[in-house]
């Protein structure tokens, strides 16, 4: 028998106890899952990185910096459930591409920019992109169960290292209740501290209007934090379209003017995405142009190319009414001069159309040097607008001079040498006319106007 007691006990090494003392703690512990090692791997391996102070970069609106600030926030928070709306244009998607971004290291963050249709597809994208599943498993080949195990044993993994995972979907507004339900149930993870995931949901309004189906009840009831991406702020307008182009061309000094600003707006409609767009258009036309200010007429014909819709220009009915009723009384007068030059030669001339059996006026008419007609045209069977009465021939004068700058066809008479004087408005064909007329009258202060039909006889009263 071998007497091991006469051997000498062995030197003491530091370096050999402590590898034998690793040796006999990992065979009493369990083997590592595969998805925790990733987790601990993909954490131990990056660096501590500080959170960076939020900044508003060029091109940024107000709305979208608010909004993408509140997310965070939301998400330092703990908030489970968070739903961005916005419409087209927004910033919607540079959003969820900025989450990305975020240099935390114990947030592990997936972000699908196509809603997955199905709560497999869902559970499969979000597997892959944290490194539980490998790009080229498919989800066919695993079934839901399966996924929300490996779900819960990675999220289980985040515990120790107090680590969450973020979920962002871009487009939710396509969600089916299935999967929406879906993440309900995935939003049950949690510790007693915070849940280990949080979900962002970033789409259209309709988003709003999804969640507030019956059935959908109790996904809505899991929204901590809701935020709107709206377009650019009035007071913004002049910093938004600047940055736009130092932006496409940093140190230009071409500016657009205030109008140029105010048309860009408006054609975009204050959507960041087609502002921007009608801004690098028109700053391309202007630079070809060799021009420093870009005007309306650049923006117009750069909104036309790129084939945004320009609102045409509104033409009241009473704007169309007036400007008709100038043209009709326009060519009547222009026909009543001809017929009193033509018997003033010593012609005779039949009586305008429309006058029926109307005998013409007989008093005579007449040119000044100034061009102004004075005394009775051609008006038997017209409308006239009797503007105002007046002692002196000179300021009835000066008041026709002014409704004939204005575009009206205006001239004075009197029945005598010694007056009064009438300022007289038309002739027109029509009753719709000569209103119109009136009411133009009185919008420029011409209240107590009076419409009369013309007849032969200048002593009959007056047709209202």
């Amino acid at each position: 028998m071998l007497n091991l007691s006469s051997y000498p006990d062995p030197a003491p090494d530091p370096e050999r106890d402590s590898r034998a003392a690793d040796q006999a703690t990992t065979a009493l512990e369990p083997a590592q899952p595969r998805w925790a090692m990733v987790a601990r791997a993909h954490v131990l391996d990056r660096a501590l990185i500080p959170a960076a102070p939020m900044v508003r970069r060029v091109g940024q609106t107000r709305s979208y910096f608010a909004a993408l600030s509140s997310v965070r926030d939301g998400l330092r928070r703990g908030d489970r459930l968070i739903v961005v709306t916005g419409q087209s244009g927004t910033g919607k998607t540079m959003l969820c591409r900025a989450l990305i971004e975020d240099p935390e290291v114990l947030t592990h963050t997936s972000v699908m920019l196509q809603p997955p249709a199905t709560p497999e597809d869902l559970l499969a994208h979000f597997l892959r992109d944290v490194g539980v599943l490998d790009n080229g498993t498919s989800a066919v080949l695993m079934t839901r169960n399966s996924l929300v195990f490996a779900l819960q044993r990675f999220l289980e993994s985040l515990i120790p290292v107090g680590g969450r995972a973020v979920l962002v979907i871009d487009e939710a507004q396509h969600l089916t209740p299935v999967v929406l339900e879906e993440l309900r149930l995935a939003l049950n993870f949690e510790t007693n501290d915070s849940a280990l995931l949080q979900v962002v949901l970033v789409g259209q309004p309709e988003l709003d209007a999804l969640l507030r189906w019956p059935e959908l009840q109790r996904v809505a009831q899991r929204v901590a934090r809701r935020c709107e991406l709206t377009g650019v702020e009035p007071d913004e307008h002049s910093i938004f379209v600047d940055e736009c182009l130092q932006r496409r061309l940093p140190g230009t000094l071409i500016r657009f003017t205030p109008a140029g600003e105010r048309a860009v707006i408006s054609l975009s409609n204050a959507v960041p995405r087609v502002a921007d767009r009608l801004s690098t258009c028109a700053l391309e036309l202007a630079n070809a142009e060799n021009a420093y200010r870009i005007e309306p007429a650049v923006v117009l014909t750069a909104a036309q190319r790129l084939g945004i819709e320009v609102p045409k220009r509104k033409v009241s009915n009473r704007t169309w009414v007036e400007a008709t009723a100038a043209a009709a009384a326009c060519a009547v007068l222009a026909g009543a001069l001809w017929g009193w030059n033509a018997r003033a030669a010593g012609r005779t001339t039949p009586a305008a159309s429309g006058a029926g059996n109307v005998a013409p006026a007989t008093v005579d008419s007449r040119t000044d040097a100034s061009g102004l007609t004075t005394g009775a045209l051609e008006t038997a069977g017209g409308l006239t607008v009797t503007v105002a009465s007046f002692r002196t021939e000179s300021r009835a004068r000066a008041v026709v001079a002014q409704l004939v700058d204005q575009g009206l066809p205006a001239f004075e008479r009197t029945q005598g040498d010694k007056g009064p004087y009438q300022v007289i408005v038309g002739p027109y064909v029509s009753a719709e006319e000569a209103v119109a007329a009136q009411k133009a009258l009185a919008a420029q202060g011409a209240a107590s106007t009076q419409v009369q039909l013309e007849t032969a006889d200048l002593t009959k009263p007056a047709w209202q």
